[in-house]
């Protein structure tokens, strides 16, 4: 009897590659190794570069593979569980529009530990949650702390 979960998450937008296959490989052995299920989840939101044609894709690969998961869904499926729980940030004001391209966030500073921070650019703007603006989460300066399977406690500031 399966004693957890772990999930594959790919994003339909383009077609399987190396990253994929060795991510699949290392949620599957993980899942092995600790008698757990594996969830499928199609990463589905990306309305503009999801197509069926690379889901369909990504199916079929993963089948070849032999990475068959006991659970299937689509984030897309669930969408009505993602605006009530958006509605409930807003609500508390913790949500807000952001109107920065991929491409902005891109030409940011990487800080020295080797990540890219978005540097708040629309949170103060009033842009509103509309479709054509990113959502961003409002979070205050300080430490989140949270506990990782593998990783144990964790704190990120």
């Amino acid at each position: 009897m399966p004693v957890g979960r772990t999930r594959f998450a790919p994003a339909p937008t383009g077609y399987l590659h190396l990253g994929h296959v060795l991510n699949a490989w290392y949620v599957w052995d993980l899942a092995q190794r600790l008698s757990a299920d594996v969830v499928l989840r199609i990463e589905d939101h990306d309305a503009q570069r999801s197509r069926p044609e690379y889901e369909a894709a990504l199916l079929e690969d993963l089948d070849w593979l032999g990475f068959v998961p006991v659970l299937f869904s689509r984030q897309s499926d669930r969408r009505e569980h993602y605006e009530r729980a958006a509605q409930e940030l807003a609500a508390r004001g913790l949500l807000y529009g952001c109107r920065c391209t991929r491409q902005d966030l891109q030409v940011w500073t990487v800080t020295g530990e080797g990540e890219v921070r978005y540097p708040g650019t629309c949170r103060h703007l009033e842009i509103g949650l509309r479709g054509d603006a990113g959502w961003r989460l409002r979070l205050d300066p300080g430490t989140e702390a949270f506990d990782d399977l593998l990783a144990g406690a964790c704190e990120q500031d």
